[in-house]
């Protein structure tokens, strides 16, 4: 099996990603260019910076990851919120892993990183109704 980046240029075009990227970069500079990706700053919050890619993982799904970071604190949980629908879109699902320390690897004191599957979710359905309201 192969696996690997993914051209960001072709994923955008793959995943129907261009008004998502538009929207990002109204808010963000790009500091980076990779093939498979860009890392952002914010425009007007210079200490918050993005980077997203897009890759063929090792169980044969294309994922979009995106890594964000505050320069000395962690991102709070509305933050985290609000760029997964400016990066990832409000309808998507994002997933934050929790890996086992000795897996575990993160370049940045003060990052959460969040994927997205993108052609198919592969977890059950959580959520339910609790009390007469959807709860996860």
């Amino acid at each position: 099996m192969t696996y690997g980046p993914i051209p960001l240029k072709e994923a955008i075009y793959r995943f129907k990603q261009k008004d998502i990227f538009e929207n990002i970069e109204k808010e963000f500079n790009i500091f980076q260019t990779c093939a498979d990706g860009n890392g952002y700053v914010h425009k007007k919050a210079s200490d918050l910076s993005v980077i997203v890619s897009f890759g063929e993982e090792k169980d044969g799904q294309i994922w979009k990851h995106v890594s964000m970071a505050r320069r000395k604190r962690m991102p709070t949980y509305a933050e985290i919120e609000e760029y997964k629908n400016l990066f990832c879109g409000s309808n998507t699902y994002a997933i934050i892993v929790f890996p086992p320390k000795e897996v575990w690897v993160s370049i940045h004191p003060y990052c959460v990183h969040l994927w997205e599957p993108m052609e198919k979710y592969p977890l059950p359905e959580f959520s339910g109704f609790v009390g007469g309201q959807r709860s996860i």
